[in-house]
């Protein structure tokens, strides 16, 4: 196993295969993106400033009623 990785055209083949496959997941992400409902995006977009009882309950708080 050693000798193939240390084979220069091995190493040029895990290069290309690397720089294939993170194109090819980058460019599923910004596809997937596009083909959201902008509504759905603005929904997301709120999502930090919304303060819910699901938040509240997923960050369980000490005696003082702090967050950790």
């Amino acid at each position: 196993m050693i000798e193939w990785l240390q084979n220069d055209a091995s190493i040029q083949l895990l290069k290309n295969i690397a720089m294939v496959l993170f194109f090819v997941v980058f460019s599923g992400v910004v596809l997937w993106l596009l083909l959201r409902k902008n509504s759905e995006i603005r929904r997301w977009s709120r999502i930090p400033l919304e303060d819910s009882a699901v938040h509240d309950q997923s960050h369980p708080k000490d005696e003082d009623g702090q967050s950790p």
